[in-house]
């Protein structure tokens, strides 16, 4: 969202309502995915390493290794050649997986091997990030 409609410097009000939502429990980051958040300059870089955000942003719970096998052996293609992104993409589905009420929020379009598509193929739900707003009622005071 920072790099493409809500500038951290134009809209901080989103990062804001972000920050409510982590602390509610409604948007949460698995630390496996946060940790691959690379560190640089930028607003966001700032915004997402401050350790007071990190605390309300990271999703507190341990990861089953079991259910991320799950994932790569039921919703990932042999036949296609593997996505640099799916040894992360498999944690995140995971940690979907197990929990049922979860919603993963994802850019990614449907391609095979890409999560909407493992999403669909193991019935986990997913939205784009302009639905997740519209879904959690995001708007600008």
């Amino acid at each position: 969202a920072n790099s493409d409609y809500f500038p951290m410097r134009r809209i901080p009000q989103y990062w804001e309502w972000l920050l409510v939502k982590a602390e509610s429990d409604t948007v949460k980051i698995p630390l496996e995915i946060y940790q691959e958040i690379t560190p640089s300059s930028d607003d966001f870089s700032k915004w997402i390493k401050d350790q007071e955000n990190q605390t309300r942003l990271i999703l507190n719970e341990n990861f089953n290794n079991n259910i991320r096998k799950r994932v790569l052996f039921e919703g990932y293609s042999l036949s296609e050649p593997r996505n640099e992104n799916q040894n992360n993409d498999s944690i995140l589905i995971a940690y979907a997986m197990a929990n049922k009420s979860r919603v993963i929020v994802t850019k990614e379009g449907k391609g095979k091997n890409q999560i909407p598509y493992i999403c669909e193929k193991l019935g986990i739900e997913y939205m784009n990030d302009f639905e997740f707003q519209e879904e959690c009622d995001f708007r600008i005071p």
